[in-house]
C-alpha cells in the first residue's frame, strides 16, 4: 500500500518542480514508514487517514529528511484531507450482486470490493496489491468484520435471521431458545456497543485481570438483571437459600466440594452445578472483570467486582448470595465477539479463558473514553445468492436493505421480528455482497424485489489476462476466445468459461494443461449440454470428441416399424494427457501442423489468479 501511496502524491504534486516532487515525495514516504512501522500495520483505515490529516508540523519535522526536515508537510495534510472528502463523496452503503459464468474471478473481487468497503481505500490491480488484498481480507474474516456464507436450497429464515433452538441447560434438560441467525448476528456486530459507559479509567491493568462471564437473572428474570444494574451489584441464584458465608475462606477445590457434599448433599441430588457455581463465584477476586450476558449472544453490561461474598436472607430479589461491583458499562446490547474470540456458553458462571479476550479492546473501550466510538463498517459476503429462496430467507426485512431504510437515516424502518419481538433495523455501516453463477441461473430470473435493491455487476471472461501462457502454436487466450465464441453460439452468454479456470497454468506446462481440459473444462461442458457429446464435439472439436463406429449393432429380433430411424449418432471422449493435448487444441483451433509435445517448460510473465 505504501509504495501505492507514493505514487498517488507524486501525482498530487503534478506541476511542481522535480527537484521539489522528490524532496516533498521522500520526506512523505519517510513519514509514512514510520507511520507503518508505529501501527504495526501495512494498511490504512479511515481514522488513520484522518489522523495522518491532522498531523502538525512540529511532528512532521521529527521524523522526515533532516536536510530537509518538514519540507512538503502542508502537502502532506491536504492530500490526505482530500482522500477524506473523497471516500467520503464516493463509498456509501453497497448493495451488489456480481453476477458472470463460473471461473471468472468474482470471489476474487468480493474480497477486493469488501476490503476496500471497509478500509475506505481503493486497490490497484498489481500483483503486490492483490497478496494484500487477501492478507487484509483474512485478517478481518478472523476479526468477523467480514462474513462469508453461501445460499443453499435448505437454507431458510431461522438460519438466516432467527429461529426455535434446542438447547440443554446446566442440569441437562432439553430447552427450546431463539437463537440468532447469520444475518442478525452479523448486524448485531455492526452496530457495535450501545449504552452508557458509566467509568472511564486509566488505572485498570486490563492485561492481568481474570475475566468471568455471568447471568444475573438473564433473559427469563430481566427483573433480577434489571435490578442488578440499578443497585451495583452481581448475584447467583443457585446455592438456594444456605449462607456460604464460612466457605469464603476455602481456594481448594477439593476441600470446597467435598465440604459442600457433606452439608447441602440435598442440593447435589438436585444438581452438581450448585458446587461449581458457588465456588467461582466465591473464588472472583476484587479487581477481576465480570461480563454480564443476556442470553448466548450479547453481553449487556461489564464491571469490575469490588466486594466480598455477602449472604442476604431477604432482599428485593429472589436471590441471596451477592457481590459488589462498579459497573464499567451497562445496556451495551453487544455481541460477545467485541471482547472475547469464543462464542459464550449457557452456563450461568464460568472463567474465560484469558487468550481468548481481546484485551486491546477493552483498553480501547474503557481508557479515558467519554463516548462509544463509531461502529466500524462490516460486510456480509452471499455467495450463490441464487440458490437459495430470497424472498423466504429474508422475509420482511428485505425491505429494510435499501440504503435510505437503513438506521440513521431519515426513512429508518425498523421491524418486529417473529420470534424474539424485538424491533429490528439494519446499521448504515453493514454492506451486503452477493454472487451469482449466470449458469445456475439468470439474473432475470431473480425476485424482482431483490433485483430493486441491489446494484448488479456483471464480471464476465477475461481472455486477455492469458494472452502470454504460450504453447506450440497458441497461446491461451486465443483457446478461451474459441471455445467461448462457440458456447455464446450454441447456448449463450451466460454459459461461458471464466479465464481463471486456466490462470494458474505456466507456458508449455501440458501436464497441467491436460488436467484442466480433463477434469475442468470438459466436466462443465458435460453439464451445459446435458451429456449431448455431439455439441462438446462442436465446441471442443475431433481431438477431444470421437463419433463412435455402431454400424455393426444390430437390435433384437423384434418387429418393430421404423426401428432403424430410432438409430442416433453416439461420440465418446478421447482420453486426454501430456502427449495429445498439444495436437487436440491444435484441431479445436484448426491450426493444420504437426504438433510435438513440449519437453521444457517455458515461464510466463507472473499473472494474476483473478
Amino acid at each position: 500500500m505504501l509504495e501505492n501511496l507514493i505514487k498517488e502524491f507524486r501525482g498530487y504534486l503534478n506541476g511542481y518542480a522535480d527537484l521539489t516532487i522528490e524532496i516533498y515525495s521522500d520526506n512523505f514516504e519517510k513519514y509514512l514508514s514510520f507511520y507503518f512501522k508505529e501501527k504495526t500495520t501495512t494498511f490504512l483505515t479511515k481514522e488513520d487517514i484522518k489522523e495522518l490529516s491532522e498531523i502538525k508540523r512540529y511532528q512532521f519535522d521529527r521524523k522526515t529528511h533532516y536536510e530537509h526536515k518538514g519540507k512538503g508537510h502542508s502537502n502532506f495534510v491536504s492530500f490526505f484531507k482530500e482522500k477524506i472528502y473523497l471516500f467520503e463523496d464516493t463509498i456509501s452503503v453497497s448493495n451488489q450482486i456480481l453476477y458472470g459464468p463460473p471461473g471468472t474471478g468474482k470471489t476474487y473481487v468480493t474480497k477486493k470490493l469488501a476490503v476496500e468497503l471497509i478500509d475506505k481505500t481503493t486497490y490497484e490491480d498489481t500483483e503486490e496489491d492483490r497478496k494484500a488484498i487477501v492478507e487484509r481480507y483474512n485478517e478481518l474474516h478472523k476479526k468477523e468484520q467480514i462474513v462469508f456464507t453461501t445460499f443453499h436450497q435448505s437454507i431458510s429464515y431461522e438460519d438466516f435471521v432467527e429461529g426455535i433452538k434446542p438447547k440443554t441447560s446446566e442440569d441437562k434438560k432439553v430447552t427450546y431458545e431463539i437463537e440468532d441467525g447469520i444475518f442478525k448476528q452479523i448486524v448485531t456486530k455492526a452496530k457495535g456497543l450501545k449504552g452508557e459507559i458509566k467509568s472511564e479509567t486509566n488505572t485498570i491493568d486490563f492485561k492481568n485481570k481474570n475475566y468471568f462471564k455471568m447471568s444475573i437473572g438473564g433473559k427469563n428474570r430481566k427483573d433480577v438483571h434489571n435490578w442488578c444494574i440499578n443497585n451495583n451489584y452481581i448475584s447467583l441464584g443457585w446455592g438456594d437459600e444456605e449462607d456460604y458465608s464460612e466457605y469464603n475462606s476455602i481456594k481448594n477445590w477439593d476441600t470446597y466440594r467435598n465440604k459442600f457434599k457433606n452439608e447441602f448433599s440435598y442440593l447435589i441430588e438436585e444438581s452438581k452445578y450448585h458446587i461449581q457455581a458457588m465456588f467461582i463465584f466465591q473464588k472472583m477476586n476484587i479487581g477481576d472483570i465480570v461480563l454480564v450476558s443476556l442470553g448466548n449472544h450479547i453481553i449487556d453490561a461489564i464491571g469490575i467486582i469490588t466486594g466480598e461474598y455477602e449472604y442476604k436472607e431477604h432482599s428485593n430479589i429472589p436471590y441471596h448470595h451477592f457481590r459488589k461491583v462498579k459497573w464499567l458499562a451497562t445496556s451495551l446490547d453487544a455481541d460477545p465477539s467485541l471482547f472475547v474470540d469464543k462464542n459464550i456458553s449457557q452456563q450461568s458462571i464460568y472463567q474465560f479463558n484469558s487468550d481468548d479476550i481481546k484485551v486491546d479492546y477493552f483498553e480501547q473501550t474503557f481508557t479515558k473514553k467519554h463516548e462509544i466510538s463509531t461502529p466500524k463498517d462490516h460486510v456480509l459476503i452471499i455467495d450463490e445468492i441464487n440458490r437459495g429462496n430470497v424472498s423466504a430467507i429474508f422475509g420482511e426485512l428485505i425491505t429494510l436493505l435499501e440504503p435510505d431504510k437503513r438506521l440513521g437515516q431519515d426513512e429508518a424502518i425498523t421491524v418486529k421480528l417473529p420470534y424474539s419481538k424485538k424491533e429490528f433495523g439494519i446499521p448504515s455501516n453493514l454492506h451486503i455482497i452477493g454472487t451469482m453463477n449466470t449458469a445456475d441461473r439468470s439474473v432475470e430470473a431473480l425476485d424482482t424485489a431483490l433485483r430493486r435493491r441491489f446494484e448488479f455487476k456483471e464480471i464476465m471472461p477475461k481472455p486477455e489476462l492469458l494472452e502470454n501462457i504460450l504453447f506450440d502454436g497458441f497461446n491461451l487466450k486465443k483457446v478461451l476466445e474459441t471455445i467461448n465464441n462457440r458456447i455464446e453460439l450454441l447456448l449463450d452468454r451466460d454459459h461461458t468459461i471464466g479465464h481463471s479456470y486456466f490462470i494458474a497454468i505456466e507456458s508449455g506446462d501440458t501436464e497441467e494443461l491436460a488436467s484442466v481440459f480433463k477434469n475442468k473444462v470438459i466436466p462443465l461442458l458435460q453439464e451445459y449440454f446435458y451429456g449431448d457429446y455431439g455439441k462438446i464435439g462442436l465446441v471442443l472439436g475431433k481431438g477431444f470428441i470421437q463419433q463412435k463406429e455402431n454400424k455393426e449393432v444390430k437390435f433384437a429380433d423384434f418387429t418393430y416399424e421404423n426401428s432403424n430411424d430410432f438409430k442416433t449418432a453416439s461420440f465418446q471422449i478421447q482420453k486426454i494427457d501430456t502427449n495429445n493435448i498439444i495436437k487436440a487444441i491444435h484441431e479445436t483451433l484448426g491450426i493444420k501442423k504437426e504438433a510435438t509435445p513440449s519437453k521444457e517448460k517455458q515461464v510466463a510473465p507472473e499473472l494474476a489468479n483473478v
